[in-house]
């Protein structure tokens, strides 16, 4: 093979050839780089799927969280209005106005005036008469039943006390005898308990406050006092 044959003949089948290796390695690389597109194409198609998914998911979400919320407040006032109900029912539980004024009518030649305390004296004879028994048991049991219920928190003692804390203690200061009478009759000592725990409770609450209000006024009256001696 002489030079001249190999520059008219060899030279340009082998330039040929590397034209079509180049014209081969761009037509593969621009295959490469189309399927990277479709691939990068398709990623993001599915990046864009999932977001709008999870978008969807946090709106069914925040729209159980805002049910929800509304449900418990629902049930919040629910409950709320269930309690006060039970604080008008179980305080509708005690005697009637016209049962006590029966009892009055019962009790009044009997009791120690001014103090309308039952005397221990009296329980025989209140104790064997079935009518007179029946109005006093009647009587006690409504405050017994009342006073059960602060002790078991089903009613607010505050509120009974603000409403009924007067008389629940007047009731125990003025059968304080015949329980005690009952309880030795009965041989039970947790007759009237409930009744006898609340009102003494009170009855300390009542003293307290009492003892409260009177440092307040004396307070008042020195404040008075003082502003009289300046002017």
């Amino acid at each position: 093979m002489d030079w001249q044959y190999f520059a008219t003949v060899v030279a340009p089948l082998v330039q040929a050839f590397a034209a079509l290796f180049g014209v081969l390695g761009l037509f593969l690389v621009w295959q490469q780089v189309r399927l990277g597109a479709k691939t990068l194409s398709t990623v993001e198609r599915e990046i864009e799927l999932a977001t709008r998914q999870i978008e969807q998911q946090v709106k069914q979400t925040e729209n159980q969280s805002v049910q929800l919320q509304l449900t418990v407040e629902q049930m919040r006032q629910q409950n709320e209005w269930n309690r006060i109900n039970a604080q008008h029912i179980l305080l509708s539980a005690l005697p009637s106005p016209a049962e006590e004024r029966d009892l009055w009518k019962v009790i009044e030649e009997y009791v120690d005036k001014p103090s309308w305390q039952l005397p221990l004296s009296a329980c025989d004879k209140l104790y064997d008469c079935l009518d007179d028994w029946v109005t006093i048991k009647n009587f006690i049991n409504g405050h017994e039943r009342l006073c059960a219920a602060i002790s078991a928190h089903s009613l607010d003692e505050d509120y009974a006390y603000s409403v009924h804390g007067a008389k629940v203690m007047d009731t125990y200061r003025t059968f304080e005898h015949y329980i005690d009478y009952v309880r030795k009759k009965r041989r039970n000592a947790s007759i009237y308990l409930e009744l006898e725990k609340v009102a003494s409770r009170w009855m300390d609450r009542a003293e307290q406050e009492q003892a409260a209000v009177m440092r307040e006024q004396q307070k008042l009256r020195a404040s008075r006092g003082a502003q009289k001696s300046v002017s």
